[in-house]
């Protein structure tokens, strides 16, 4: 694979992508940080970085298939 190929990315495709790393973003936020009490924070971040991650994958599949 070239490093110069351009792709060209739907707007729906890259703000689901985006929607994927924000939920990963919060869930890691949430992990590492104190505001919110551990019983509270931990199931929430936890969920969070695991549906960023997994919904990822996919989206990012189907960008990178498409030609």
């Amino acid at each position: 694979m070239r490093c110069d190929t351009e792709k060209t990315v739907a707007l729906l495709d890259l703000g689901l992508l985006a929607g994927t790393r924000v939920m990963l973003g919060v869930g890691l936020g949430l992990l590492l940080g104190r505001r919110v009490p551990a019983r509270l924070r931990r199931p929430v971040g936890w969920a969070l970085l695991a549906l960023g991650c997994l919904s990822t994958l996919p989206i990012a599949c189907r960008i990178w298939r498409r030609d």
